[in-house]
């Protein structure tokens, strides 16, 4: 069971597929190289062949015996594989591996204890999926930056960093279109999102800024007034008169009663207003003010004769 050349490339190549002879009971080949690092087996005995004419009666055609002719049943079937799906050589053997049939005179002899299938390998090629991965580093100040959520948004996936600052978005289909969005409360993000169409592992960085927080807007107090003023009759001061303050535009509306000939309105907003006096007693003339409240206190004065 040690490996030896040629078939010992197969242990440090990738692109290498070591292959095994067996004929038509199964069973491996007498010539046939055979342990560990040999990958599959296919038929190697009784092939019929192409065969230069001055080596045999039969023109051109031969049957013959050997890995040479079981290696060719392999590359055949990659080439099936590369017609339906173009892929990296270490897939088309990991491939060629997972497809094979599982005989057991095969198995202890070789790494998958396996024969070629054709069909089973070009529709394990056809139904592959490449999926990559999508890594990356958060960082504020130079440091990494836990806690960030990122979103990838046409997966609808969700990733947090870790205490180094990394994330990462695991098998995304080859070819697809993704979006990155990190957030943090308190941070802003440069760049503020990365996308891209995905084609191989993938790196996407990004760094944090750190917002001062944002001071609470005082707000600016309303400048409150006194509307005040007297009431008199010939000279004298009047108690009991209704006086009215009514704001010109919405529906503000307060009263008061005029004594000793005073009447004040306190806590009034700018504005414009429509003063106003009732008394059965007496006439006063003008009866009624409009008055702009700004800037200041404003004085009205109700006089009858």
């Amino acid at each position: 069971m040690l490996p030896v050349y040629p078939s010992n490339f197969a242990l440090t190549l990738a692109n290498v597929v070591s292959v095994a002879s067996i004929n038509s009971s199964g069973q491996i080949s007498s010539f046939s190289n055979y342990g560990s690092s040999v990958h599959i087996a296919a038929p190697g005995e009784g092939i019929l062949s192409t065969y230069p004419s001055y080596f045999s009666n039969a023109p051109y055609v031969e049957y013959m015996a050997g890995t040479s002719m079981a290696a060719p049943h392999v590359a055949g079937a990659v080439a099936l594989m590369a017609s339906v799906k173009t892929l990296a050589a270490s897939k088309v053997v990991q491939l060629l591996r997972s497809s094979a049939n599982p005989l057991p005179s095969l198995q202890g002899l070789i790494y998958t204890g396996a024969t070629l299938d054709a069909y089973a390998a070009v529709i394990a090629a056809r139904d592959f999926i490449q999926t990559y991965s999508i890594v990356g580093t958060v960082i504020s100040s130079g440091l990494p930056l836990s806690g960030v959520t990122l979103t990838l948004s046409e997966a609808s996936a969700t990733a947090t960093t870790s205490a180094q600052g990394t994330f990462t978005f695991p098998s995304i289909a080859d070819g697809t279109t993704v979006t990155i969005v990190p957030s943090l409360v308190g941070y802003s993000f440069s760049p503020a999102y990365r996308t891209g169409r995905i084609s191989q592992n993938s790196q996407a960085d990004f760094t944090a800024i750190l917002v001062p927080p944002v001071q609470p807007v005082q707000p600016t107090p309303i400048p409150l007034r006194e509307v005040k003023g007297t009431v008199s009759a010939k000279g004298k001061k009047v108690s009991g008169s209704t006086v009215t303050l009514k704001a010109k535009s919405g529906t503000y509306q307060t009263k008061t009663k005029s004594k000793n000939g005073k009447f004040t309105f306190i806590g009034i907003s700018e504005g414009t207003y429509q003063l106003s006096i009732q008394d059965k007693k007496h006439k006063f003339k003008p009866r009624t003010f409009d008055i702009l409240v700004v800037g200041g206190n404003t004085s009205k004065s109700f006089k009858a004769k």
